[in-house]
């Protein structure tokens, strides 16, 4: 006589069961969640806060070998400005914060071409070239480097501008040395800063004198998606000194090498940025918004700069329509051109102040 089978009935899941479940599911999302967010925190502290001393101590250099070889040169060059007799004056950005500047009034008259070309602009002929009155005198504006001081990294071209005669105009970047600000983004607001500092100097010099911008590494890339806008007739044209093409570029490449994937580094940058910062770094395409760009610019990049890659520089300047030169300096660090080919330096921005101004 056979035995039935019997079959082991199966429990149905309680209340209890499913609801230690759900519990189990929020749990984990919600250590995802906070995971995301604490990595997301920490890729903005670490890309867009700024660090130390707000006020940053000119005479501090970055670490390396490319640095350490024109020290002394830096130094001396550092000195020369912080001797300098200058204006300390403020503006509102757009988002009010105080920005912080330093203007440095030209010492000379400014010359122009020197082949006694006939000008329109009121100025005074004189045998050896043009002279301008000084209230007309160029004005260079000038917008230093990430995480940098405007005194050191502007040091090289202080000195050239003002022995051209013209007044300088140095800035602090928003989140740098005395202004105001609790995140760097590279460009993407200070280019609207760039656009305040420009409003300020018509304001108080009048709408027709004439201005250069001026900017290395990032203060490079300041000017370049402001260049993007429609300026003012009064600024005559663009100098940007090792400047990058893509905040999403330079951004992969730093978490690259930091030995973190690149895209999802990226993302927790990305994020960061928006939720901390109120910026999004997407918006940083330097070369595309340079397709806009209408007045003439020069860029100059060292050939062996480790941080931001020469062809970056060469990106930007096939992306232009407008006139455009591009300098190369073999051998040259990051922002160490003019140290590395301080005659070359020279006679590139000279030739091209004296062509747009």
């Amino acid at each position: 006589m056979k035995k039935a089978s019997m079959k082991k009935a199966k429990k149905k899941p309680t209340a209890s069961t499913a609801g230690k479940g759900l519990a189990v599911g929020a749990c984990l999302a919600e250590a995802v969640v906070g995971g995301v967010l604490a990595g997301s925190r920490w890729a903005y502290n670490t890309a867009f806060r700024p660090k130390g001393d707000r006020a940053a101590e000119p005479h501090a250099m970055p670490k390396g070998r490319q640095y350490d070889t024109y020290k002394d040169a830096i130094y001396e060059n550092v000195e020369r400005v912080l001797k300098a007799e200058c204006e300390e004056v403020e503006i509102r950005s757009a988002d009010g914060l105080r920005l912080f500047g330093r203007f440095y009034a030209g010492t000379g008259d400014w010359i122009g071409k020197e082949d006694g070309m006939k000008r329109t602009d009121g100025s005074v002929e004189t045998e050896n070239g043009t002279e301008t009155e000084a209230g007309n005198r160029p004005l260079a504006l000038f917008f230093h480097g990430y995480r940098s001081p405007a005194q050191r990294d502007g040091c090289g071209g202080f000195q050239m501008m003002r022995e051209m005669g013209m007044d300088v105009l140095m800035v602090d970047q928003r989140a740098h040395g005395r202004s105001q600000g609790k995140a760097i983004t590279m460009g993407i607001k200070e280019q609207q800063d760039c656009l305040d500092w420009i409003q300020y100097c018509m304001n108080r010099f009048g709408p027709e004198k004439p201005m250069i911008l001026i900017g290395i590494s990032m203060g490079a890339a300041t000017v370049l998606l402001a260049a993007g806008h429609s300026l003012p007739s009064c600024v005559k044209g663009v100098v940007a000194d090792c400047g990058y093409s893509s905040v999403k570029k330079i951004m992969k490449q730093e978490i690259g090498k930091m030995g973190l994937p690149e895209e999802a580094g990226w993302q927790l940058v990305k994020l960061g940025a928006k939720l901390f910062g109120g910026f999004d770094p997407e918006d940083g395409e330097v070369a595309e918004k340079l397709q806009h760009c209408q007045i003439p610019v020069l860029l100059i990049h060292g050939q062996e700069d480790r941080f931001v890659p020469c062809e970056m520089s060469m990106e930007n300047f096939e992306s232009m329509n407008c006139e455009k030169q591009l300098l190369t300096v073999p051998g040259a660090g990051h922002g160490m051109s003019w140290y590395l080919d301080e005659e070359g330096y020279r006679s590139a921005v000279r030739a091209f102040c004296e062509r747009v101004l």
